[in-house]
């Protein structure tokens, strides 16, 4: 396949990319707002508010990564292994009809992904993240390390704030987290790092994803 073949494929209006993105977590609050009270019966089963949100969070997020395959043929690892853990989280929610797992999957997610990047940069000297977001970042060895170091602190932050809200505020407050609140400090903690990834961008790298 050719370069500008290539490039092609990977293109996508930004506005269709930043729905496909929130969209689910729009709907995922969307859902437990109108099922906080009135249940939700599916299959002789009734779901009220965060157990009834991941019943059309999860299908939201699947279809949000299929168009995006769709339009650009490719889909992140990020993304690949986001969609499994909220899938299992999920699915043992809705099994079990119980909100404690929906509380929860933040918490074990944010602290999973902690774990990881610590044991490969300190343990195995490697950036798991460079691994994950290398193909849409363009950074030298040096910023990978600084990067991954700063999102190990951010994902354990996250998930002791996760833990405060869980088990000492409402639903509520908890949805609102567990959608905007997190993207927004998500969001942040990005805009914080760009003067790390000006100082270490790879202009080799750069031009290739050009």
């Amino acid at each position: 396949m050719s370069a500008e073949n290539n490039n092609s494929t990977k293109q996508i209006n930004p506005m269709l990319k930043l729905i496909l993105e929130i969209g689910p977590l729009g709907i995922y609050f969307w859902a437990f707002k109108k099922f906080a009270e009135t249940p939700l019966e599916l299959f002789g089963q009734s779901y009220t508010g965060l157990v009834a949100a991941m019943v059309f969070f999860i299908p939201a997020t699947i279809i949000g990564i299929a168009i995006t395959y769709a339009l650009t043929r490719e889909i992140s690892r990020m993304a690949i292994f986001t969609l499994v853990l909220i899938t299992l989280i999920g699915g043992v929610t809705l099994f079990f009809n119980d909100d404690y797992f929906v509380k929860l999957r933040p918490t074990i997610v944010n602290a999973l992904f902690g774990l990881i990047l610590a044991f490969g940069l300190w343990v195995q000297k490697k950036s798991y993240f460079q691994y994950l977001m290398g193909e849409v970042m363009p950074l030298k060895d040096s910023g990978w390390f600084i990067l991954t170091r700063n999102f190990i602190f951010f994902f354990f932050a996250n998930a002791i704030i996760n833990e405060f809200v869980r088990n000492f505020m409402s639903d509520s407050a908890f949805a609102f987290w567990d959608t905007f609140g997190q993207m927004g400090l998500t969001f942040v903690f990005f805009a914080a790092q760009f003067p790390l990834l000006s100082k270490h961008v790879d202009q080799s790298k750069m031009e290739k994803m050009k």
